[in-house]
């Protein structure tokens, strides 16, 4: 059913002067139809000959790396990586012991310089001569939970870990005392800063 618009338009269209394309217009339309189908079709059939013999290349050029692979691999050399170094062998004079820090933030601080200091009664677990760590951190707003596995030697002299974080100019200092004999407790193994 044709709306008043599209009966309009059809008056419209059908008053424009166009000329007449005469009586050979049919044949030379066909003509172009199927002359520019034939060529189509050849440069199709070419295109799909180039794909093949680009693909065909790639694909020997794969198969002759991995064959040349295959027979080369039992002349490999097996590259171990280096050794790790184990953690020192625990003694008996020392207590392993979880060191656990809640850092309250009352905002967020990204890039906060954190540094912690130990004494020389207490190191590391499996790292003996480290005695300072820092690492810049996001620290977020709110608690974050830092853990260190200490190992603390009786006999020692006690000590204090310093935890100082740094940010924007602005440092905080807690001191953590430490005795030769520190058994961690809920209270002292749960530090707030």
């Amino acid at each position: 059913m044709a709306t008043p618009d599209d009966i309009q338009l059809l008056k419209l269209l059908r008053s424009l002067p166009v000329p007449d394309p005469g009586e050979e217009y049919e044949r030379l339309l066909l003509h172009d139809v199927l002359h520019s189908t034939r060529l189509n079709r050849t440069r199709r059939a070419r295109v799909r000959s180039q794909l093949w013999v680009r693909w065909g290349w790639q694909l020997a050029s794969v198969a002759g790396v991995f064959l040349i692979c295959l027979a080369t691999a039992s002349h490999w050399k097996v590259v171990m990586p280096p050794p790790v170094l184990s953690p020192v062998a625990q003694q008996r004079s020392e207590i392993s012991r979880p060191l656990h820090i809640l850092l309250e933030s009352p905002r967020e601080m990204r890039g906060a310089t954190i540094r912690i200091t130990l004494p020389d009664t207490v190191a590391i677990e499996g790292y003996r001569d480290v005695h300072q760590l820092r690492w810049r951190a996001d620290i977020a707003a709110g608690g974050n939970r830092l853990y260190l596995p200490v190992q603390i030697r009786d006999g020692g002299v006690a000590g204090e870990i310093l935890i100082e974080v740094e940010y924007q100019g602005a440092s905080k200092l807690l001191r953590l005392p430490v005795s030769p004999l520190f058994k961690p407790t809920q209270s002292n193994s749960l530090t707030r800063i």
